[in-house]
């Protein structure tokens, strides 16, 4: 994962157990990235009540299962996502698609400084993967966004989500294939992440979106704005990443018959 900031691989939390018959909690989710200058920060939950538990497995690996309620996982400041310019967030999830909206990843308020909320806006047959930046615009709500098309996928089924923007362009991909239109030109001029607060999992700050409801598989973050060496910065990367996620989770038919990975892992025998 050249240049990611934040990986969290299924199967690596650590746990405590929750109550008689119940699943266990989720303590710490480990960030998978130790070298390259980057802030091996994983996310954890120090209190009981808003702990996550381990939900099901897929391909044999772990979720970990937020509830739509106060569920959530947080890092301390992780100063490579403070100012968001080349981005890609991919993830493997599973949604309950019964809220307006579900954050699944977030840092900042809502304020008018660089804030960001990854989520999945809309209710059943009218959800869309969002990417939102509350910048200092003309927007009256301080906010842009870029949505995906209508009904990317189902309440309860298992999908690959990915947002990134180049210096050239932004998209939504769902199950690695395009969805909605490309950023417009005021997501591509936002500054994202223009705070120094925790990056949440499962969960926004800034009100006006409810907490993941359903499983989180595996996430990750590459940005190249704070960071040194070959910048993300094109599609070969996004099929990489797609391709990993698909065959590690045996969702390689989700993806479309012209996939550069719907066949081949990009990756050698082996590795898992």
């Amino acid at each position: 994962m050249d240049n990611a900031q934040v990986w969290l691989k299924g199967g690596t939390t650590s746990t405590t157990a929750g109550s008689p018959g119940k699943p266990d909690l989720v303590t710490t989710w480990t960030n998978q990235i130790t070298s390259g200058g980057v802030e091996a920060q994983s996310f954890f939950q120090s209190d009981t009540g808003k702990m996550p538990t381990v939900g099901a497995k897929l391909n044999g690996i772990d979720s970990v299962e937020f509830d739509g309620s106060d569920n959530f996982l947080g890092a301390g400041d992780i100063a490579t996502l403070d100012s968001l310019g080349t981005f890609m967030m991919a993830a493997v999830v599973k949604p309950t698609l019964d809220s307006n909206a579900r954050s699944i990843l977030s840092k900042g308020t809502g304020a008018a400084d660089g804030s960001f909320s990854w989520r999945i806006t809309g209710t059943g047959n009218n959800s869309k993967l969002s990417f939102v930046i509350f910048a200092n615009l003309d927007n009256p709500e301080n906010q842009v966004a870029m949505n995906s098309g209508a009904t990317p996928f189902s309440s309860d089924t298992n999908n690959i989500c990915l947002s990134y923007r180049t210096p050239s362009t932004a998209q939504n991909r769902i199950n690695g294939a395009d969805s909605g239109p490309a950023g417009s030109s005021d997501f591509m001029s936002a500054t994202a992440g223009n705070v120094t607060l925790s990056p949440l999992l499962g969960e926004f700050s800034g009100g006006g979106c409810d907490p993941f409801d359903g499983l989180i598989y595996e996430i990750v973050v590459v940005s190249a704005t704070a960071l040194s060496g070959t910048p993300f910065s094109n599609l070969a990367d996004i099929d990489s990443v797609e391709g990993y996620l698909a065959h590690r989770f045996a969702l390689e038919s989700n993806l479309p018959a012209t996939h550069k990975y719907k066949k081949g892992k990009p990756w050698g025998k082996g590795r898992k």
